[in-house]
């Protein structure tokens, strides 16, 4: 400690504490006396950037909202393409992809697949449920609207076409037979009548005659009530492929003007860029000024 007192009192000793509380002091009062500088930068950026942001270009933002739908095998979810959260991402950049929206909306494939995005549309929790199929959008940017727009619900088909191979089997199975019990309800419903027919026209027929009759239309009566149970729960299947596992464009792509430069981002940079100038206009006046002043 004594060492430290004499090293102190030694007249070539420079209290570095000192130095940097004095400058602190010194950086603080020029900032103080000249306070309008930042503010007057800060003005500056805001007004800068906005004027900027009004000179960016302007372009067209096309999004297309896809369902992905949720493949089925009896009663139980399956692993599928369309439960992979990749799997979108990675079609509407492929090379095949965005090959053919370029050719379709008369655009390069460059144009395509380095303007093109996806992502997840999430609730206001920011998480998709357990079980839930999240829906994903799909968006383009370019400079011409009508072709942005082509070139986007050209991918969004195309992804479409990719998940929908085995939901598509389900709906062609169900869809025959659909028309094989439309069929047989048909046949059912004329062998009925026939055999009401007979019944009418059996009174000069014996007992037991009549009584086949009657038991033959009671079991057409009976395979009606079957094929239509058949019918209905082939119908729900078919209802269920076709609206919740098959994916779907739920809203096709429609060009919006947008902006290459967002304003806000414009004008908060330049804001913080004119606030620095002017704490650094500030710290560097009175040197300056001084410098003038002596020349």
């Amino acid at each position: 400690m004594a060492q430290v007192t004499k090293l102190r009192e030694h007249p070539d000793f420079v209290d570095l504490d000192a130095e940097r509380e004095v400058d602190l002091h010194r950086y603080w009062n020029a900032l103080v006396a000249r306070w309008w500088l930042p503010i007057l930068g800060l003005i500056a950026g805001l007004v800068i950037g906005y004027l900027l942001s009004l000179g960016g270009n302007q372009v067209y933002k096309a999004s297309a909202l896809l369902y992905l739908g949720q493949p089925y095998s009896g009663n139980s979810a399956i692993q599928s393409l369309a439960t992979n959260p990749t799997t979108v991402n990675g079609i509407i950049h492929s090379a095949a992809a965005t090959q053919k929206a370029a050719a379709a909306a008369g655009l390069r494939p460059g144009q395509v697949r380095n303007k093109v995005t996806s992502k997840t549309l999430v609730g206001a929790k920011g998480a998709v449920k357990a079980g839930q199929t999240p829906l994903i959008e799909i968006s383009l940017t370019g400079k011409a609207p009508h072709k942005t727009a082509v070139a986007t619900n050209v991918l969004a088909a195309e992804v479409v076409a990719k998940l929908a191979g085995f939901v598509n089997e389900k709906i062609r199975g169900f869809e025959a037979l659909q028309t094989s019990l439309a069929q047989q309800l048909a046949s059912n419903q004329q062998q009925i009548a026939t055999t009401r027919a007979a019944i009418v026209k059996a009174k000069g027929l014996s007992a037991l005659e009549q009584l086949v009759l009657i038991s033959n239309n009671n079991n057409a009566i009976q395979q009606r009530g079957q094929l239509l149970i058949a019918k209905a729960q082939n119908d729900q299947q078919l209802s269920q492929a076709q609206n919740v596992e098959k994916p779907q464009i739920v809203e096709r792509a429609v060009p919006v003007k947008t902006t290459a430069r967002s304003r806000r981002n414009s004008m908060l940079v330049a804001a913080f860029l004119g606030l620095l100038l002017g704490i650094f206009a500030a710290l560097l006046w009175e040197p300056v000024t001084g410098r003038l002043r002596t020349a």
